[in-house]
């Protein structure tokens, strides 16, 4: 094996490059810009497995240079780090990097690993948030945060952990010191399943209340933020999942996309406001869709006020970002509109008092319990459901 370059990977027994671009262009953080670093974006991430491969890399190298990935590039997952420059043989280039774990990955790593992105030196690109899940990545294309959930296996079923994250990154990122918007999406077939259901028939009496909360404060951060917020919809959004899309600023969905509001039917009762929302939202059929445990297609969603765009899922997340720098150009008072024409948190804490008083009722009578399980038996038992 010949002797690598300085604008080369080093000496490590397995390496990784980015491939399958997020968005259809490379794209680059802004302070990554300014300080000559580039924070990479991927969906995916393919594995080198071993130092006979770096011919390969090489190729792929190559491509990623030619497609106008700027340079220097750096990446980082939880248990290892690996730098390069492309297109650089200017000496001084070696970085520091972990000891990489012998053997091949999942090729589900993700670029952002406990909230930090870091550049070649190892600083922070991205200051972190104060939870991590392990299922929320985060890439910022263009000036605006894609957050993404990533429990694909479970259609992004959320996880108290999951809930507490999503928080916080709404609340990291809407001061708009760092980015013009938000956007929230999913992986896989769902949005997402809303409320881990299989974790919510564990807890003791009470529990759903305090679990319910974790859906409360997602609503409150949301609409606490001072940048748009756009839910992209990607499949169907069940649930809390749903409830809490109804203080965003717009929801684009693909045509698989879908609101399904099950509760009545499982003995819960709805969260995030939706008591309030839900019909500034549809009106009247606010009632039916609750009552009905209604699931709604994507035009249906857009008939009713749902849905505000429906466009291919290749252009989804496209579409959101476009949106949001149509609401955020120079000089445009988008913070001042958004307080004025989002519901008042007063209000919205109303609603919230009301609905965590109803999920108490229904987790003291034992109708709440009765209903997940019920449901979680069906599932198992798909011929035993009526």
């Amino acid at each position: 094996m010949p002797p690598r370059t300085p604008g080369q990977f080093r000496k490590l027994d397995a390496v990784a490059v980015l491939t399958g671009p997020l968005l259809p262009a490379p794209r680059v953080h802004p302070h990554a810009r300014r300080r000559g670093q580039v924070l990479v974006l991927s969906s995916r991430v393919h594995q080198i497995g071993a130092a006979a491969d770096l011919d390969e890399l090489d190729a792929q190298l190559g491509e990623l240079r030619a497609a106008g990935w700027p340079t220097p590039m750096a990446m980082k997952t939880r248990n290892w780090t690996a730098s390069c420059s492309l297109g650089s043989s200017s000496p001084g280039t070696d970085q520091k990097t972990e000891a990489p774990r012998t053997g091949l990955r999942p090729a589900d790593r993700r670029v952002r690993r406990r909230g930090e992105f870091v550049d070649m030196s190892g600083r922070d690109v991205m200051p972190a948030w104060d939870i991590e899940s392990g299922n929320i990545d985060v890439a910022v294309p263009e000036d605006v945060a894609v957050v993404t959930f990533r429990r694909p296996q479970k259609l992004n079923a959320l996880t108290g952990d999951m809930r507490r994250e999503l928080a916080a990154i709404l609340r990291h990122f809407g001061t708009g010191d760092s980015v013009r918007g938000i956007v929230l999406t999913g992986t896989g077939r769902a949005f997402s399943a809303g409320e881990d259901l299989t974790a919510a028939a564990e807890l003791p009496e009470g529990g759903l209340v305090s679990e319910d909360e974790l859906f409360h404060d997602i609503t409150r951060a949301a609409l606490e933020t001072r940048v748009p917020l756009v839910a992209a919809l990607n499949g169907i959004a069940v649930g809390g999942a749903c409830e809490m899309t109804l203080c965003f600023d717009a929801r684009i969905g693909t045509p698989a996309a879908e609101y399904f509001f099950p509760e009545n039917n499982l003995g819960l009762t709805i969260s995030n406001a939706a008591s309030a929302l839900l019909p500034q939202l549809v009106g009247h059929k606010a009632m039916r869709l609750v009552m009905e445990s209604a699931r709604i297609n994507a035009q249906d969603a857009l008939s009713f006020g749902l849905l505000d765009e429906i466009v291919e899922e290749t252009d989804l997340v496209e579409t959101a970002i476009r949106m949001i720098h149509r609401w955020t150009r120079p000089g445009a008072a988008t913070a001042a509109h958004l307080q004025l024409l989002r519901p008042p948190l007063a209000a919205i804490e109303q609603a919230i008092a009301v609905e965590t008083e109803a999920a108490r009722s229904v987790d003291q009578t034992g109708i709440a319990h009765a209903g997940i399980n019920q449901f979680l038996s069906q599932r198992s038992n798909p011929r035993t459901g009526s």
